[in-house]
């Protein structure tokens, strides 16, 4: 299963540094960079209306609703290579599993971030929130790609 990680991984191996300090790195980069990003009014807090401002940015016809449809093309836009990873974040947004993803939902989506029901986001609280999301997220990234692999017929010669 986590062959894939390992190979990516590799190259920290053979340069001596350790694999899990590498992955643990890579992870406060790739939060520390979410934080910046989802900050959309720059106030440096991430807050409902950094949300809201998301939920704008994905809904393209402009009905107040991110479907699946519209959430795989915007992700598909920045991220084609993780479509995996980007079914996994719309199943997560979209808290009531109706297949939209609504202020509701997102509301239901802030509230798992405040992790301590102060009606705020910290920064602790937001990367704690994702480290363990991508994670979750590159270990079924791995498995679907090791599931390709060992299921791919080998060329006949």
């Amino acid at each position: 299963m986590f062959q894939y990680a390992l190979l990516l991984l590799l190259p920290c191996v053979l340069g001596g540094t350790d694999p899990v300090s590498e992955w643990v790195h890579h992870l406060n980069q790739e939060t520390e960079n979410l934080w910046k990003t989802l900050d959309y009014n720059h106030n440096g807090k991430f807050d409902r209306d950094d949300v809201q401002t998301f939920l704008h940015d994905y809904d393209t016809d402009g009905d107040g609703e991110v479907t699946r449809v519209e959430f795989d093309f915007h992700w598909g836009m920045t991220e084609p290579t993780l479509n995996i990873v980007g079914h996994g974040l719309f199943l997560e947004y979209d808290d009531d599993q109706s297949g939209i993803v609504t202020s509701s939902d997102l509301d239901a989506l802030y509230n798992r971030m405040d992790q301590n029901d102060d009606g705020n986001v910290s920064k602790g609280e937001f990367k704690t929130y994702y480290t363990e999301l991508l994670t979750v997220l590159f270990i079924l990234q791995t498995q679907h790609i090791e599931n390709q692999l060992t299921t791919t017929p080998a060329p006949s010669t």
